[in-house]
């Protein structure tokens, strides 16, 4: 698989799953594209900057926070 996170996602959107996925950096913004919220932990600074559609979070306790209010959101 070229782009393994990605496609699993879209898999498990295939099967009617609601999707979050995380990640920190270029390789993990196609998967971030494919779920129905993505979201960026601790990314590099220009990283944030080329994609302003993901919210960025710098800590765990952040990360819970969005990842609560995405679960509100993804249960519509």
């Amino acid at each position: 698989m070229e782009d393994q996170k990605r496609e699993t996602v879209q898999r498990l959107r295939e099967m009617n799953f609601k999707t979050l996925a995380v990640g920190d950096s270029y390789n993990d913004t196609n998967m971030l594209k494919e779920a129905h919220i993505g979201i960026l932990l601790n990314p590099p600074q220009n990283v944030a900057e080329e994609f302003p559609d993901f919210p960025v979070c710098t800590n765990y306790v952040d990360l819970k926070r969005l990842i609560s209010e995405a679960a509100l959101t993804l249960g519509e």
